[in-house]
């Protein structure tokens, strides 16, 4: 009986570790929850895109395309489940999503890119500004992390939006937006493979 009971202790860390997603569950889909009880899942869209749901209260809320994960290409709210295409913004980028850089601790990425908001096309500079690697925790798991400053010119309100890219998973979440109307955090604390 003991040595079962050690077999069973010291297999429960391996297992929870097994119960972590990967990147290879974007096949199917990466679920986080937030501490106000909404939710994002994250899921593979092509090759080189990732496909993020927001939900609140249960309901879908927003949809967002993330080229490599991490860069917006795509905008749009969703009204009774479906999206609402006078909402939709695009952002074009002058090479493919398969050769935009990832993030590097330390690294600045700036890019010229045409927006289409809703009809109205103009263009602004992007600037991706790379902190140091650290560690984030949800649950029981946890992932490298580099948190990625994001500001875009011209931009009179000096706005910034906080991304942690998860190299791990080959994606990136917003955990705090920075705008003259106030800061905005997300707190993500679980994280599932979906089924």
């Amino acid at each position: 009986m003991f040595r079962f009971a050690l077999l069973v202790a010291c297999l429960a860390p391996a297992a929870a570790m097994a119960a972590c997603p990967t990147g290879d569950d974007l096949k199917t889909g990466i679920r986080f929850a937030t501490s106000g009880g909404d939710t994002e899942e994250f899921s593979r869209f092509t090759e080189d895109t990732v496909a993020s749901h927001y939900y609140v209260g249960g309901v879908l809320d927003s949809r967002v395309l993330l080229a490599r994960g991490l860069y917006l290409s795509e905008y749009l709210v969703m009204k009774d489940g479906q999206p609402d295409l006078e909402t939709r913004s695009t952002y074009a980028f002058p090479m493919a999503p398969g050769d935009m850089p990832l993030p590097a601790p330390g690294g600045v990425f700036s890019v010229n890119i045409t927006v289409n908001d809703a009809g109205a096309l103009y263009g602004e500079t992007d600037i991706y500004t790379s902190g140091q690697e650290t560690q984030v925790q949800f649950g029981s798991c946890a992932y490298r992390m580099i948190p990625v400053e994001f500001r875009f010119e011209p931009d009179e309100t000096n706005s910034v939006e906080l991304l942690h890219w998860l190299p791990d998973l080959g994606l990136s979440y917003l955990a705090k937006s920075t705008s003259p109307d106030g800061d905005d955090t997300y707190s993500y604390i679980s994280i599932e493979a979906m089924e």
